[in-house]
């Protein structure tokens, strides 16, 4: 199966290989073929789209699935509090214990939802990088010589 970076590279090829005519600044490509690599671009692009969707779906259920562990922390760290404040000789110690299971519960939240977070905006980045270029590409392979299929 071919995919998108050995597209963009056959368009290069093509592009770079093209014959110069004299006298212009530009080249004479095969449209044909042009046209057929830009529409295997097309095709090809709605899965890298459904793909990026998929890794942020993923990424958030994760996050969700993390948030849900926070806190579930959270509640049994106030279930362990209150059974240690039950018992009256040890009410000190609880709330010591309690507050930093709290804090930590709260920290490790905190931490996973940030890397989370930050893992989405990476993936979009990284997504949105792919899709410019290969968006560039078209268009320059367009400027160059390439000219729409007759009948459109």
């Amino acid at each position: 199966m071919e995919d998108l970076d050995d597209l963009i590279l056959q368009l290069e090829n093509e592009i770079s290989h093209a014959r110069r005519p004299m006298l212009s600044a530009g080249v004479i490509v095969d449209s044909e073929k042009m046209l057929g690599i830009i529409q295997r671009i097309k095709e090809l692009l709605p899965d890298s789209v459904a793909e990026a969707k998929y890794i942020i779906a993923t990424s958030e259920k994760r996050r969700q699935d993390d948030i849900q562990h926070a806190q579930n922390m959270v509640i049994n760290a106030k279930q362990r509090a209150q059974e240690i404040v039950n018992e009256h000789h040890i009410v000190a110690q609880a709330r010591y214990e309690a507050d930093g299971i709290v804090k930590n519960a709260k920290e490790y939240a905190n931490r996973i939802v940030s890397g989370a977070n930050r893992e989405i905006y990476e993936l979009l980045t990284e997504t949105e990088l792919h899709i410019q270029k290969s968006l560039t590409l078209i268009s320059n392979a367009k400027k160059g010589g390439a000219s729409p299929p007759q009948g459109e």
